[in-house]
């Protein structure tokens, strides 16, 4: 292409202008410039100071469209007005003296096309050395510049075939004899596991690749492929260095280079995937084929049952043709025709008179316009008409059938008729029962409504008699059609849909008071619902009956206010009994108590002050003993024989342990004592800032005989985790009382949990807790005992209710405990407990009351 183009500069230009004069002499009259420029092969134009053509080649008109323009002397931007080119904007630079050049320019066409040029534009100079205009010269390079970017996005697109395509793209050439690889992509190593620099270093290590049952057959398609000179195509396997195999296929076509080399150009494939397919195809396959014999010899038996169907179901299966002309005959009835219309098959098909045959002729006209629009719209034909057999016998019938247009232009009905003179006998005399229903339904005196069940579990009224108008003082107009949120507002509303919902969940009729407001006015009734069901067991409709129960209603409502009233008083009156007798009892025996431990302290305190001095009266006496025998060490034959009667050795260490027990016991008594003082304070009847942990430990103390194992038992252990309590405000006295009957029962249900065997564990404890919470005291009795029902827990702080057996519970320990825990204390009293797992006793207490 750069052949083309002709450079000149000044110098060049001035020396050739000697040589052109003298050409131009030798040629005037055979070789004029104008017919040189007319079959140059290059685009030249030569310009003048003002850019008006001078000379331009035929090879310029053609490239710039101006081969019928007369273009000498008119300015090149008037011949070019449309067409855009960069060399056109530097023309005033050229004519400078400079010279331009453009390798790739853009040019556009007058119809908007778009070529690429190369061009130069060059200065030409008159005589006198002034620049005299330009010489242009181009190229349309437009077919080399789409060449050479055809020839990128190739490359670029065998580049990302090559990277992605699911096979390796190779050059074998064999070279005197011997195969070389010149080139294999990089999907080689994917496929067997070799890098493409390992295979085109030595073939060998590929061919080891190759199975050895697959070997034989591989270098043979190679050699005929070559011999032959025809395309080479091969499926075998690989077996990769790492076990794996693989299928591959190869195919390629060998061509002879001019010094006589083999070269193979083409690609090797994994078709491992294929395979594994194709043997799963040909596995279906052979399903298949098994399947559709199967299949085969079901739509036989198929096709023999469905003729049997056809011959036993009720009515005539049909095919009804209507022909363009207005023809209309069966091609096809089916046995049913001879107990349906008493006539064969054979009398009924093919026969154009029969269709309408025994059918009025008021009934004739209906049926055709209905069967002319189910021609017209294609849509399903119903009808139903009354019909007379040859043989004399009225029938009524019902056709089903769903018309097909033919390719002909035919209409075809595929159906059935059916006889359903039964069925009319029974909707007559359901119309009768139904005149006799409906005189029923609005003469009677009571409420009588209609409820259809919607399939969204949506209520709406279908029925309300003249009754229902009369007590409600509603009209049937303003309830048929509606939701019983629209008739009886939001909330009476919504309880009536709930009861019928409840209707349609049980499935069975049920009964119900309710009480309804109409008009600002309440409504007592006694309502029945019975449900309706379809065939399918569904339950599509209710009706209900209410009867106007309310002056009743109101008589109940009243007496069961006075019955209430009177069992309030009752309660109230019992409970008052209980703690009357309660108190009472507990004075009683906290005066006992203080009495007793007031006798005993006394001379308990006697004993105990007086241990002191005697215990240092025997320390002296011993002291002085032992003087005398330090002294006297051989004392009269008399005295020595008392002191090995009496074993004074051992009476000195005895007498000493003696009196220490005995002060032991004593303060053992003290302490009983002060326990006994304590609990004492049943008779105190004002609120004091107590430790709660001492009437705990004196309830303890008290039944201390109880905890202690016994021979049908053992021990019972008492386990204390007392949290740091603050001196609470209570009634002292009573919640002592609290203490000793919520820890006499578990020892109760431990005694019996051994005596059955049910014991949660091997030894039987009560765990006793206190914590502080938010204000509260919390104090926590648990045993591990038997447990208490569920359905007991309910009852146990009712007064006079016990599960224990006659004589060993009044029921009223836990019921009073209530009482003086929330209605004296402000506090609770709860119970948790499951049976075979323990029970357990919260009371909690504010701290400040």
């Amino acid at each position: 292409m750069s052949d083309h183009i002709i450079t000149i500069d000044k110098e060049t230009y001035n020396s050739l202008q000697q040589e052109l004069t003298q050409l131009r002499q030798r040629v005037a009259k055979t070789l004029t410039p104008e017919l040189y420029l007319e079959y140059t092969p290059a685009a030249i134009a030569i310009f003048d100071h003002e850019m008006r053509y001078l000379l331009a080649s035929r090879r310029w008109r053609e490239d710039y469209n101006l081969v019928d323009e007369d273009i000498i002397g008119r300015c090149h931007e008037e011949v070019c007005a449309d067409t855009t080119l960069g060399w056109q904007r530097i023309f005033q630079h050229c004519l400078a003296g400079n010279t331009e050049k453009s390798e790739e320019d853009i040019l556009t066409r007058k119809d908007g096309t778009i070529d690429w040029v190369k061009w130069e534009i060059n200065p030409w100079y008159e005589e006198s050395g002034v620049v005299g205009g330009l010489a242009v010269f181009s190229e349309v390079v437009t077919a080399q510049r789409q060449a050479r970017t055809a020839l990128g996005d190739s490359e670029r697109r065998l580049g990302d075939i090559a990277a992605n395509i699911p096979g390796a793209i190779f050059q074998f050439i064999n070279r005197h004899g011997s195969w070389q690889v010149d080139y294999i992509s990089d999907f080689i190593w994917e496929l067997a596991g070799i890098t493409p620099q390992e295979m085109m270093a030595d073939l060998s290590c590929f061919f080891a690749l190759v199975h050895p049952e697959d070997f034989e057959g591989y270098i043979a398609s190679v050699v005929e492929a070559v011999e032959n000179a025809t395309p080479w195509h091969y499926e075998g396997r690989l077996i990769k260095p790492n076990g794996e195999i693989r299928w591959w296929q190869g195919d390629s076509t060998p061509t002879k280079s001019q010094t006589g080399e083999i070269i193979f150009c083409g690609v090797l494939l994994d078709i491992t995937e294929r395979k594994q397919t194709e043997a799963e195809l040909n596995r279906l396959n052979e399903e298949l084929a098994a399947r559709i014999a199967e299949r085969t010899f079901a739509l036989q038996q198929t096709e023999v049952l469905l003729q049997r169907l056809a011959d036993n179901v009720p009515g005539m299966l049909y095919e009804f043709r209507l022909k363009p002309d207005g023809t209309m005959f069966y091609p096809y009835v089916s046995s049913g025709c001879r107990e349906l219309m008493g006539l064969d098959p054979q009398e009924i098909e093919n026969d154009a008179s029969l269709p309408f045959a025994g059918i009025q002729a008021e009934d004739v006209i209906g049926l055709q316009q209905t069967m002319a629009k189910s021609a017209q719209t294609l849509q399903n034909f119903e009808a139903e008409w009354c019909m007379t057999t040859p043989f004399g016998e009225k029938k009524w019938v019902k056709a089903t059938s769903k018309p097909e247009r033919l390719p002909g232009g035919e209409i075809t009905w595929y159906g059935y008729l059916l006889d359903i003179s039964e069925r009319k006998q029974v909707e007559a005399l359901l119309q009768e029962q139904e005149q006799f229903l409906r005189s029923i339904y609005e003469g009677v005196d009571q409420i009588i409504f209609v409820v259809d069940v919607l399939d969204n579990h949506e209520f709406r009224y279908a029925g309300w008699n003249s009754s229902a108008e009369k007590f409600t003082g509603i009209k049937q107009a303003d309830v048929l059609g509606k939701t019983p949120k629209e008739v009886q507002g939001d909330v009476e509303g919504a309880a009536v849909s709930q009861r019928y919902k409840n209707c349609v969940e049980v499935g069975t009729s049920i009964s119900y008071e309710e009480c309804l407001t109409f008009y600002n006015q309440e409504f007592w009734s006694l309502t029945k619902i019975n449900p309706l069901k379809n065939s399918d067991g569904k339950i599509y409709r209710m009706v209900g009956t209410a009867l106007d129960i309310t002056k009743r209603k109101q008589a109940e409502i009243k007496l069961q206010q006075q019955a209430e009233d009177l069992e309030n008083t009752l309660r109230k009156l019992q409970r008052t009994q209980t703690q009357l007798i309660h108190s009472e009892k507990m004075s009683s025996i906290g005066n006992m108590v203080a009495g007793i431990a007031h006798e005993i302290n006394n001379p308990v305190n006697f004993i105990h002050g007086n241990l002191i001095p005697a215990c240092e009266y025997a320390q002296d006496l011993l002291r002085l003993v032992e003087l005398y025998q330090l002294h006297f060490p051989y004392p009269p034959e008399e005295i020595q024989e008392l002191i090995i009667d009496i074993d004074l050795d051992f009476l000195k260490e005895d007498l000493v342990k003696l009196l220490q027990s005995m002060q032991v016991g004593t303060e053992r008594i003290r302490e009983i004592v002060l326990s006994l003082r304590n609990f004492s304070r049943l008779d105190e009847a004002e609120f004091k800032q107590v430790d709660i942990h001492e009437g705990i430990d004196s309830t303890i103390m008290i039944l201390h005989n109880r905890l202690k194992a016994k021979s049908d038992h053992p021990e019972i252990v008492v386990i204390k985790d007392y949290g740091d309590l603050p001196k609470i405000d209570c009634y002292p006295g009573q919640l002592n009382q609290v203490f000793m009957n919520l820890l006499s029962n578990a020892i109760d249900a431990l005694e019996e949990s051994v005596s059955r065997g049910r014991l949660l564990g091997n030894t039987p404890k009560i765990s006793i807790r206190s914590e502080v919470v938010n204000n509260w005291v919390r104090i926590t009795i648990a045993d591990n005992g038997v447990g208490i029902p569920q359905e007991i827990l309910t009852k146990l702080f009712d007064p006079f209710f016990t599960t224990k057996s006659v004589g060993k519970g009044t029921g009223l320990g836990l019921s009073i405990s209530y009482q003086i825990v929330v209605d004296r204390h402000n506090g609770k009293l709860s119970c948790n407990s499951t049976l075979g797992q323990g029970a357990e006793f919260v009371i909690e207490i504010p701290i400040y009351q």
